[in-house]
Parts: structure tokens; sequence; C-alpha cells
């Protein structure tokens, strides 16, 4: 059951050529859920399909909930459409946090100035609106989830005079001190509309910085507990984003427009408090490094050299251990004479290096066609599939590369994939470049094609139409979308292909009849 409740006061007014408009709202919200699961097995037979005709039962109930309530007041002031002032602050509470810190405040500013609206400024055919732009706030999250500030119990039986008695025992350590993590952000931007309008630009350059991050940190196990949750780090997302809109004919029957955009952006973490890397396993053959100085979530591993084809090569090279003709050829990047964890070092990034959007609508009488698309360009994703589609000691069917294993001196393969018959814990288990592949990619998102009919017997309006959802893709990665992640929009791991879905393609017919 969720209930929302807001509230909200307006007030506008003018004075000669000043306006302004002012608004004061108070919101709140509930969230509460329980579920129950029975889960039964060990049926004798399919005669009777009842719970209680099982050999096993297990049965669990949960339920939690979450409120946030919110106080919001905003100001516009407005002098001849030429100056532009916006002021507003918010104070968020939200009881996923400690009772500490459960406040949280958040002003923000902003700021415009029409320049083509002041009397000095040239009036001119071709340049219809030039804007100035800068603003500056601060915003809150609070996604991490229920409970996660509170030592919750866990049910720990116990023996007592022989007999084992059920108990409880907390789960982990409380925070009261949890609470929300914030974003600052500056922004500067440009807006220019060229011939009537059939031309617009628009630029911005913004820094965000964000503080108090909401992460599971490791602590000494000495606590009784391996992790907790806390406000910590510090990190920077910078960059430019630009956006094209245009009318390129503008016709009697036939028109055409486009809209165009590009988002370049550089993260780079500044702080991690008194620790200097988290790293995290994302899968078999593939982690996760945040570290200060760098981007966030960048792949950690070992860098593949190919495969030992001779025993003399091993013999000259340093190793993992005691390894075999055909096993992985690591680099040794100390160059101690032994590959071991000090070797291990940045095998690639998931941060694209820029992303956008392309959209183009058609019109030709009645005919209207429209095709939308995305990008990214120059990022890296972790195969961790490839753990099981190239596990030669596994009993699954695997990836057709592995024609192109190492199976001889004189039959090296492709030296990417092992022999088949000793170590092959080497080539599956540990992360290394072998599973990052460096990818781009173009997909049209959605195609829709319509045709409409006006005043048709008595029918004002029918229109016919048909779409297509993802209909193509065009990318360099051999298993098909990287726009992937297993773990969703986590911020610590990011980029890993484990078996995801194919993007799904998605063919609809409409008719909206309009009487």
């Amino acid at each position: 059951m969720n209930w929302q409740w807001e509230n909200s006061i307006n007030y506008q007014r003018s004075f000669g050529d000043h306006f302004i408009s002012a608004l004061a709202a108070y919101t709140m919200e509930h969230y509460y859920a329980e579920s129950a699961l029975i889960t039964a097995w060990n049926f004798p037979n399919d005669l009777v399909t009842t719970l209680d005709a099982s050999g096993t039962q297990i049965a669990s109930t949960a339920e939690s909930s979450w409120s946030l309530l919110s106080s919001i007041f905003r100001l516009n002031y407005d002098y001849k459409t030429k100056y532009l002032l916006t002021g507003s602050i918010r104070r968020d509470g939200s009881s996923r946090f400690g009772s500490d810190r459960r406040w949280g405040y958040f002003p923000s500013v902003s700021a415009g100035w029409n320049i083509t609206r002041e009397e000095f400024f040239p009036k001119t055919k071709w340049l219809n609106n030039l804007k100035l732009r800068a603003s500056y706030g601060i915003t809150g999250n609070n996604n991490i989830g229920n409970y996660t500030w509170i030592a919750l119990l866990a049910r720990a039986d116990h023996n007592f005079g022989g007999s084992i008695i059920p108990g409880s025992t907390p789960s982990g350590i409380s925070n009261t001190k949890l609470g929300w993590e914030r974003t600052r952000e500056h922004n500067i931007g440009l807006d220019l509309s060229l011939f009537d309008g059939r031309l617009d630009f628009t630029f911005d350059y913004y820094k965000k910085i964000t503080t108090d991050m909401l992460w599971s940190v490791n602590i000494p196990i000495s606590s009784g507990y391996s992790s907790m949750w806390d406000n910590l780090g510090k990190v920077r997302n910078e960059g430019v984003e630009f956006s094209v809109s245009s009318k390129n004919i503008s016709g009697k029957d036939f028109n055409w427009s486009t809209d165009f955009n590009i988002s370049f952006n550089r993260n780079k973490v500044l702080d991690l408090g008194n620790i200097d890397r988290i790293i995290n396993i994302i899968g078999f053959g593939a982690k996760n490094i945040t570290r200060v100085g760098d981007p966030m979530a960048q792949f950690w591993g070992f860098r593949l050299l190919g495969m030992f084809n001779t025993q003399e090569e091993i013999n000259k090279s340093a190793t993992y251990g005691t390894q075999l003709p055909g096993t992985p050829h690591w680099e040794d990047i100390n160059k101690d004479g032994v590959i071991d964890d000090k070797d291990m070092t940045v095998i690639g990034n998931p941060q694209p290096h820029f992303t956008g959007g392309i959209s183009n609508r058609f019109t030709y009488k009645k005919w209207d066609l429209i095709v939308n698309m995305s990008y990214a360009y120059d990022f890296d994703v972790a195969a961790t599939l490839e753990s099981s589609t190239m596990n030669l000691g596994g009993i699954f069917n695997m990836d057709r590369e592995v024609l192109q294993r190492w199976k001889s001196p004189s039959e090296p393969g492709n030296g990417r994939v092992s022999n088949s018959f000793v170590q092959t814990n080497l080539d599956r288990d540990i992360a290394s470049s072998k599973f990052i592949y460096n990818v781009s990619y173009l997909k049209i998102q959605n195609l829709s094609l319509g045709y409409t009919l006006t005043n048709w017997h008595k029918i004002k309006q029918c229109r016919l139409s048909l779409s297509v959802q993802n209909p193509w893709l065009i990318t360099n990665y051999k298993y098909g979308n990287p726009d992937v992640n297993r773990f969703g929009s986590s911020s610590l791991m990011q980029g890993v292909d484990e078996y995801d879905y194919p993007l799904t393609r998605i063919v609809q017919l409409g008719v909206t009849l309009t009487l």
C-alpha cells in the first residue's frame, strides 16, 4: 500500500514590468508491503498436490515500510522576461536514515538573461534568441533500501541444557549517523535560436560534487561483522552537453525535423575516507576497483599477453605458481619475476567517452515517420558469461571460439583460450583482460510509422500506426547489446554482462478513432 498526500499554495502578482510567483508545499508519502512465501517439495506423486502432501515445507513472511516528509518553498522573479531569477529550498526527512541525520536541507538558485531583449542588442533576422543561464543547487539521495541503519535481529538457535532453543542475534551494526547523500551542482548554459526558430542550439557545462555517499564499507572482523552502511567519500562528475534542434525541410506537403544531443562526462573519485580503494568481485574473471584519483568502477585484473606455448617460454617468464604450456601468460607489471596480486592493474573503463541520441521526424501529407536512436562510444564491458561459455573444464555448451584454443606448440590457437586438459581454472576464474571488450553502439530504439485520415464517413479522425521497438543494433560487441549491467544502477559495480537478456523487439499495430 502506497499513499501520498500533497498540499500546496501558489501566489502570483505583477507590478508593472515585474512579475513574481511563489509556491509553498508540504507533502507526505508512506509505503508498506508484506509478503508470504510457502515452498514445498518431495511430493510422493502427482495425485495429491496440496502442500501437506509434500515431504518438506518451508514458510516465510516479510514486511517493510518507509516514509518521506517534505517541505518545499520556491520563489520566481521575472523582469520584462529579460532577467529571470528562481530560488528554492526543500527540507526532506526519510525513515531510511538514522535518528541523528534523518533530515536534509536542499537549496537551489538559478538565473537567466535574455540578451536579445536588451535595447542595445542589434535586431537581426537570423538571430532570434540568445539566453545565458547559470544555476547552483544541492540534491539528496536516499535510495539505499529500508532499515540499513538499524541493527536488525536474525534467528540464532542455541544450546541450553542439551536442547536447541530458538533465539535472536543482531545481524549488523546500527549507525544512527547514516544520512543523506548530497550532490552539489554548478551549471552554466547558453540557448541560441536562429533563422526564425529553424535552428536551436543548447549548450551546458556542469560540475557535480557528490559527498557523503551511501556505501556498504568493510569494517574489522573483530567487530563481529564484515561491513556496515556509512556516508563515505567524494566523487566529481564534470562535463558538457550539447543539443541541436533543426527544421531541415518545411514545405507544404513534406517536413523533416531533427533533434541531436551529445554528452561528455568525466568521473573522478576525490576521497574515500580512511581507505584508498574499494574492490568488488563482479563475477568469475572480473573485478571493479574504485580508488582515489581515478574514475569509479574501473575493471581490475591481470593483463593477458597470450598463452604460454613452450616450457622454455615459461622458464623465462614470471608465472602464477607452477604453470604448464597452454596456460595464460600475464604481464609482470612490477617486474619482480612472480605473478601475484601486485601485478593487477586497470584493464578497462565502463564509462563511455561520449553518449547521445538522435531523433528524426518526417511528415508527408497524411503520413508521418519517427526514428529515435541512441549511441555510446568507446567504453568497456566485462563479459563474465565467458567464464562459463569458455569453461573447458565444465560440462555445458561452449562458445565456438573454443575451437581456436591452444592445442600444442604447433597449434597455439588465437591466444585467448587455454588448453583443455590442465589448469583450466587459471583461464576461467582469475580476473584478466581476456574478459574485457572495448565497445561502441548505435541503436534504433523506436521506429514509428503512421497514417491519419480526417472526416472519414462519420469519423472525425482515424489514425493507423505501426511501431517497432529495438529494430536495429549496430555494435562491435559479439554478444549483442553492450549497454548492460548485472548490478543495475550500482555505482561501484558497473559494465558487467552475465547472460544479459537480449534486446526484445516489439511490433505494435494500432488504430485510434475520434468520433
